[in-house]
C-alpha cells in the first residue's frame, strides 16, 4: 500500500512537472532573457507549493510583485493558475 502511495505521489509530481515546463516555455518569452531564471524560480514556487493554499498565496505574492514590470506575464499567470494547480485538489486515497 506504501509503494502504491509513493507511485502515485511521483505520478502527479510528473504530471505537474510537465505541465508547468509546458506553461513556462509560452512564458518564458513574456520577459527579458536576463530576468528569465528568477521569474522561473518564482513560478516554479507557485506550482510546485506543498498544498493549494501555499501555492495561490504565492501567486498573489508574484502578481503583486510584477504586475507593473511584467504585465503580459502576469496576465497569463493569472488566466492559467486555476488550470496548473488543478491537481493539488485531489489528495491521493488510500
Amino acid at each position: 500500500m506504501l509503494t502504491q502511495y509513493f507511485f502515485i505521489m511521483a505520478f502527479k509530481k510528473k504530471i505537474a512537472k510537465i505541465v508547468v515546463e509546458m506553461f513556462t516555455l509560452g512564458i518564458s518569452t513574456k520577459c527579458p532573457r536576463s530576468e528569465w531564471p528568477l521569474i522561473k524560480a518564482k513560478i516554479h514556487k507557485i506550482y510546485f507549493a506543498l498544498n493549494e493554499r501555499d501555492a495561490r498565496e504565492n501567486a498573489r505574492a508574484f502578481i503583486k510583485e510584477y504586475k507593473d514590470i511584467f504585465p503580459r506575464l502576469v496576465d497569463c499567470i493569472k488566466k492559467d493558475l486555476d488550470s496548473c494547480i488543478a491537481y493539488m485538489k485531489h489528495p491521493f486515497r488510500r
